[in-house]
C-alpha cells in the first residue's frame, strides 16, 4: 500500500512539474546569428521574377532568373557576437527570356561560353568580399572587394565612354549593392526575446534600391529546434535611391511581400527562406510613361560546408 501511495505521489509530482513549466512553445527566446570562428556555410541566393510592362497599348513580358552561390567562411567574431567573414562566388546563374530575346547560363556548366547578356553576373565568379555581420545579421561594413571591382572594370570596353561608365559604376557604390543582394535575407533578427505569436518590425532601404521596404516579422511556431517565421512586407518607393541622371528616369512602385523563414535555434543559421514579392507603379523615362507590374519568387538557403553536395 505504501508503494503504491509512493508510486501515486511521483507520477501526481511529474505531471504537476509538466504543468507548471514552460514547453517550448511557451518559452521566449533571442534569436540571433550566433556565428562562431572557423565555422563554414554554403548559401545559395536565387530570384525568379516576371515583369509586365504595358506602354501606348503595347505589352511586354521579360523573364528574369538570377542566382549567385558564395561560401561564407567566419574568420573573427569579437566579444559583442560580431563576426567578420570572408565570402567567395563560385556559382552564378542568369536566364532572361524577353520578346525576340533569350539568354541562359549556369556557370555550374563548365562547357557553357558567357553569352553577352550574361557577363554582369559571370564577373562575380572567383571574386569575393569581407563583412562584418551583427548577431541582428545586419552587414555594417563591406570591403575587400577589389577583385569583383576589377572583374567589372575589365567588362567595360575602351572608348569615348568608359570613363563616364566607371564613374557611373562608382556612384553605384558596390559595397551597398553587396549588402542588398547577398546579406540583406539575414538581417531578420529581434531586437529582444520573442515567444509564439509575437512580431517585430524593421525598415530598411538602400540608396542602390530604388525601393523602401517596411519589414514586419512573427514567430508563428516552433519545432524540433527550428523557428518558423513569417515574413510580411509593405514595399514604397525610395526617393533618396541613386539615380543616373543620364537615364532621367523616376520610378513609382508599391506592394508587397510575403513568406516563410525558418531558423535552426542552436546557431541562428538560416536554412532557407522564401518570399514572394508583387509589386505595381510606372516607369517615367522623359515624355513615355510605362505601366509594370511584376511578380517575384527569391529563396535563401545556408547549408554547412561539410555538408555540402557538389554542384
Amino acid at each position: 500500500m505504501e508503494n503504491r501511495k509512493r508510486k501515486i505521489s511521483v507520477a501526481a509530482a511529474v505531471i504537476v512539474a509538466w504543468l507548471i513549466v514552460p514547453t517550448e512553445a511557451g518559452q521566449k527566446i533571442q534569436y540571433k546569428l550566433n556565428l562562431r570562428k572557423g565555422q563554414s556555410y554554403y548559401v545559395r541566393v536565387i530570384s525568379d521574377s516576371n515583369v509586365a510592362q504595358e506602354m501606348m497599348g503595347q505589352k511586354s513580358v521579360v523573364e528574369v532568373t538570377a542566382g549567385f552561390g558564395y561560401r561564407f567562411d567566419v574568420k573573427e567574431v569579437d566579444e559583442k557576437g560580431n563576426g567578420w567573414v570572408d565570402c567567395t562566388f563560385d556559382w552564378v546563374k542568369f536566364r532572361q527570356k524577353a520578346p525576340m530575346m533569350e539568354v541562359a547560363y549556369d556557370s555550374a556548366n563548365k562547357v557553357s561560353p558567357v553569352p553577352a547578356g550574361a557577363q554582369g553576373v559571370a564577373v562575380f565568379l572567383g571574386a569575393g568580399f569581407s563583412a562584418k555581420i551583427t548577431p541582428q545579421g545586419q552587414a555594417q561594413e563591406v570591403k575587400a572587394t577589389e577583385q569583383l571591382r576589377k572583374n567589372i572594370e575589365a567588362q567595360i570596353p575602351e572608348g569615348p565612354e568608359r570613363k563616364q561608365m566607371l564613374d557611373a559604376f562608382e556612384k553605384q557604390q558596390l559595397a551597398e549593392s553587396i549588402k542588398e543582394l547577398c546579406l540583406s535575407p539575414m538581417a531578420v533578427y529581434p531586437d529582444k526575446p520573442v515567444g509564439i505569436g509575437d512580431s517585430w518590425s524593421r525598415t530598411v532601404s538602400f540608396r542602390t534600391q530604388p525601393l523602401i521596404f517596411d519589414n514586419k516579422w512573427t514567430l508563428k511556431d516552433r519545432k524540433a529546434g527550428t523557428a518558423i517565421i513569417e515574413a510580411a512586407t509593405g514595399v514604397k518607393s525610395n526617393p533618396e535611391a541613386l539615380q543616373d541622371a543620364a537615364v532621367k528616369m523616376k520610378l513609382e512602385m508599391s506592394g508587397k511581400r510575403l513568406g516563410q523563414i525558418e531558423i535552426r535555434e542552436s546557431t541562428g543559421q538560416i536554412m532557407r527562406s522564401k518570399i514572394t514579392q508583387d509589386l505595381s507603379g510606372q516607369m517615367q523615362t522623359g515624355a513615355a510613361t510605362v505601366s509594370v507590374k511584376t511578380h517575384g519568387v527569391n529563396t535563401f538557403e545556408m547549408t554547412e560546408r561539410k555538408a555540402q553536395a557538389a554542384k
